[in-house]
């Protein structure tokens, strides 16, 4: 089975990846995003930055993506703290509108013959939360993250979201209490299966 966690920036998408994994003996795939050569010049010139940020995010993602499910057996599990189809949710934010047509075909031509994932695991923080959680953790380039952004971000999840085809979505509000993990045929650690905020 392969899961992708999915959310804004903050989200806790990579802890929830590693205790899925741990809980299940599964293949951990993590979004390698500190090997990107752009991200701390994007953060000082989002204008400038944009497009080959999301431009190499994306074949890196896709690579990671590829190679990990071609190394998996039969019967093992694969969780991963993002989608390959990632960078178009961001390009949607950071691209200028007339970047987006080229960028979706070369998006297309990338993931073209990628497997999806069985399930999407969305991870739905207030971006208020999420800032907290990115000032918690204080990973350098990310600490000037304005709260816009990450709105703006969590509008185009719920958007990419909805137009999502070829996996399940287990959508997970902060806010909610309950999560019918068992109905997509995951099994979590008890302290998971109620997910508070």
């Amino acid at each position: 089975m392969l899961i992708a966690i999915e959310g804004i920036i903050g989200a806790g998408k990579t802890t929830l990846a590693k205790r899925l994994a741990e809980e299940w003996n599964a293949h951990l795939l993590l979004e390698r995003f500190e090997d990107n050569p752009y991200l701390a010049p994007f953060y000082s010139d989002p204008t400038g930055f944009a497009l080959p940020l999301e431009l190499s995010f994306a074949a890196q993602r896709s690579q990671q993506w590829a190679e990990a499910c071609r190394s998996l057996g039969e019967k093992e599990h694969l969780i991963s703290d993002f989608h390959f189809e990632k960078s178009l949710v961001f390009a949607s934010v950071t691209l200028e509108k007339k970047a987006m047509p080229p960028f979706e075909q070369f998006s297309k031509n990338l993931f073209g013959d990628l497997q999806s994932p069985d399930i999407i695991i969305f991870l739905q923080p207030k971006p208020e939360r999420a800032l907290e959680n990115i000032s918690r953790r204080a990973r350098g380039v990310e600490v000037d993250i304005p709260l816009n952004y990450l709105h703006e971000l969590s509008m185009a999840y719920v958007q990419w979201v909805k137009e999502i085809r070829g996996s399940k979505v287990l959508e997970l509000s902060y806010s909610s209490n309950y999560v019918p993990w068992e109905e997509y045929g995951i099994s979590v650690p008890e302290e998971l299966r109620n997910h508070r905020s």
